[in-house]
């Protein structure tokens, strides 16, 4: 109904057992390590399996580890995606090639942000009327960083 309060939908029970893409806590914690704080190449992450493999190790590559990432659903909030590409001028220069960037079509991919927010309200940590909101990206300085161009062409 218009001007009715919509309310974050209610917390799941979370199984604290359940790795979700990943087969263990271990596989988890590998995949943090290497991909979110090291941010470690495809070539350093297969040699790190390679010296582990003696061990437990939940990989044997990097392909692997990815298609762990890209199983992990953000509290039910599906995938989205477009593609974009440049529509701007082309060089006309033949001595100097054109970077493939130009060319390609790139597919952009994201989670509907309103959708990510209910979730974070509906999770467990917000309950008792404690909330913690911080001004992430707001304001300015935000806006700035998103509507600027460079002056000139950097390449």
């Amino acid at each position: 109904m218009p001007g009715e309060q919509q309310h974050p939908p209610q917390p799941l029970d979370v199984d604290p057992t359940d790795w979700g893409a990943f087969k263990s806590k271990e596989g988890f914690e590998i995949a943090e390590l290497a991909y979110r704080k090291a941010h470690m190449s495809e070539g350093n992450i297969d040699n790190l399996f390679k010296i582990c493999s003696g061990g437990q190790v939940p990989f044997s590559n990097h392909n692997e580890l990815y298609m762990a990432i890209d199983g992990i659903t953000a509290g039910g909030v599906p995938w989205q995606s477009f593609l974009i590409k440049y529509r701007g001028v082309h060089r006309n220069n033949s001595d100097v090639p054109q970077p493939k960037w130009m060319s390609d079509a790139h597919k952009i991919f994201y989670h509907d942000p309103q959708l990510i927010v209910h979730k974070m309200l509906a999770n467990p940590d917000f309950k008792d009327g404690i909330h913690r909101y911080q001004h992430l990206m707001s304001g300015d300085w935000a806006w700035e960083q998103v509507v600027s161009f460079p002056t000139s062409p950097s390449y």
